[in-house]
C-alpha cells in the first residue's frame, strides 16, 4: 500500500510542477509545440492509449498551436464564469474531453478546479453522494460546463471535509488522491 501511495504522490507532484510551469499565465503565449505535446502525453486520459505520440500530434494538428494557446489561456485565466470558459473550450478545441480538460485545470490551479473522470464517477455513488449531481455528469462524454461546475461544488464539499478532519491545506489534487485511494483500496474490499 505505502509504496504505491508514494508513487501516486510523486506522480501528482510532478504533474503539478510541469503543468503549472508550462501553462503559466505569463508563458502560455510562447508555448512551443513540444512543450504542449509533453503536457498532452502526461495526461492520464491520454496514457490509456497505446500511442501517446500519435494522440498528441493529432490534437496539435487538428487544432493549430496558436488556437490552443489562445483557448487554453481563456480556459485557465479568463474572467468569464467557469461554465462558459469550459463550454467555449469544448466547442473550439477538438480531441479533449472532460477528463483531459479537468486534469489540466486541476494541476494548473489545484485550489480552484476538480478532476472529473472515472474515479469520482465510480466513488461518489459508493459514498452515497450520487443524488447531489445532475444525471448528465455520470457519463464523461456528456459533461457540459454547467455539469462540470456542479461537480466542482460537490467535490469542494469533500475538500472542506478533509480540511475539517485535520488534513492541512487540502486542494483538489488531494481530493483526487483520496477518491482514488477509496476506488483502489476500499471498494474492492
Amino acid at each position: 500500500g505505502t509504496a504505491k501511495g508514494k508513487e501516486w504522490q510523486v506522480d501528482r507532484k510532478q504533474r503539478r510542477e510541469i503543468f503549472g510551469r508550462t501553462l503559466a499565465r505569463e508563458r502560455i503565449d510562447a508555448l512551443t509545440e513540444d512543450e504542449f505535446k509533453k503536457v498532452l502525453k502526461m495526461l492520464w486520459a491520454v496514457q490509456i492509449w497505446g500511442n501517446k505520440e500519435y494522440i498528441a500530434n493529432k490534437i496539435v494538428q487538428d487544432n493549430d498551436l496558436e488556437k490552443l494557446r489562445e483557448e487554453f489561456k481563456g480556459l485557465l485565466y479568463g474572467s468569464d464564469a467557469l461554465k462558459h470558459r469550459y463550454d467555449r473550450f469544448r466547442s473550439k478545441i477538438k480531441g479533449l474531453g472532460v477528463s483531459s480538460i479537468s486534469e489540466i485545470l486541476v494541476f494548473v490551479s489545484p485550489d480552484k478546479y476538480c478532476l472529473w473522470n472515472k474515479t469520482p464517477i465510480n466513488v461518489l455513488p459508493f459514498l452515497e453522494m450520487k443524488d447531489l449531481l445532475p444525471s448528465k455528469v455520470w457519463n464523461t462524454y456528456s459533461v457540459d460546463g454547467e455539469g462540470y461546475e456542479a461537480c466542482n461544488q460537490v467535490l469542494e464539499q469533500i475538500k472542506n471535509e478533509l480540511t475539517t478532519e485535520g488534513f492541512v491545506s487540502t486542494d483538489f489534487v488531494d481530493v483526487d488522491f483520496f477518491l482514488y485511494y477509496i476506488l483502489d483500496q476500499v471498494i474492492p474490499k
